[in-house]
């Protein structure tokens, strides 16, 4: 009878170091479940899309004509526009997003597009893209709208996209399409009513602008639209005083890309792209005596 309270200490010890043991493995386990993941912050590369450079050839008399209304189109989701443009060397496209709904993205390319690395500056609050345009040596500037205001700002950066920073002077020179306002062409010279609602593509050059409606290129010279005889047309440019167009055309099983003057006028054939039908969305900008056109996942560059 001595030895029972010694047993029952014995038991007693033994119980409370089980107790302690399992409570120490459930404390263990809920730090590891509460541990944050760590993720790099670098920008990393996206898919690479195929440089493709078109041969060159007729259209073929026997490709399907294109239809007869062939020049409607949807109207382009303004999410999904798109932008590109040449730096140098250097390639930079985005795509406009829609502030408080849709984010934008900016990327950049040093290997004529076969690799691609998203600098979109999130950290500014960037919501929407509106204009792309080159600056300096390889380096670009932005239009977009940034914050809870969505505010319509320039950033430019010095880095290849990796830090940009507000440029309220250049805000004034820059060319965009103004989502807010009923003259929604901004620049060349000032503010202009655009020829429809639902304008994009917008490029400009000296005192003329171009811009795409349900299908249809139109240009501005002085204080007038004039539309271009191109139908279902992808997206515009300019070559100096001419306007490069991608579009559909009788005879050519894909996507036609013409120069025409700006008053619409001596139209000719660049090149025929295969298995390129324009779609709602594409963007082109002209670089070294070459159409580089951006198409899907595809980009393709076609000589002048």
């Amino acid at each position: 009878m001595s030895s029972t309270p010694g047993r029952w200490l014995t038991s007693a010890a033994v119980f409370l170091i089980g107790v302690a043991a399992i409570t120490l493995t459930v404390l263990a386990l809920q730090h590891v479940q509460r541990t944050p993941e760590v993720r790099a912050s670098a920008p990393v590369a996206s898919a690479a899309p195929t440089t493709h450079t078109a041969p060159s050839r007729a259209p073929s008399a026997t490709s399907p004509a294109a239809p007869e209304d062939s020049n409607s189109a949807p109207p382009i989701d303004p999410a999904k526009e798109r932008f590109l443009i040449t730096s140098g060397s250097t390639l930079w496209r985005g795509v406009a997003g829609q502030c408080g709904t849709t984010e934008p993205l900016v990327e950049r390319s040093a290997d004529a597009g076969r690799t691609w690395v998203d600098v979109t500056p999130r950290y500014l609050a960037i919501g929407q893209l509106l204009g792309l345009a080159p600056f300096a040596a390889g380096e670009a500037e932005i239009v977009a709208m940034v914050g809870e205001r969505c505010e319509v700002q320039a950033l430019r950066t010095f880095t290849q996209g990796e830090f940009w920073e507000s440029y309220p002077e250049a805000l004034k020179t820059a060319d965009y399409l103004d989502p807010n306002a009923d003259e929604s062409i901004v620049g060349v010279g000032g503010r202009a009513p655009a020829p429809c609602p639902d304008a994009s593509g917008l490029k400009t050059t000296g005192t003329a602008a171009a811009v795409v409606c349900l299908g249809e290129a139109h240009v501005l010279r002085g204080a007038e639209w004039s539309a271009l005889p191109e139908r279902a047309v992808a997206a515009v440019g300019f070559d100096g005083d001419t306007v490069v167009v991608v579009h559909a055309a009788e005879g050519c099983d894909g996507a036609a890309i013409s120069r025409t003057a700006q008053d619409g006028t001596n139209a000719s054939l660049i090149e025929c792209v295969d298995s390129a039908t324009p779609p709602s969305s594409a963007a082109i900008t002209i670089y070294d005596a070459s159409v580089i056109f951006w198409w899907r996942d595809m980009v393709h560059r076609v000589p002048l």
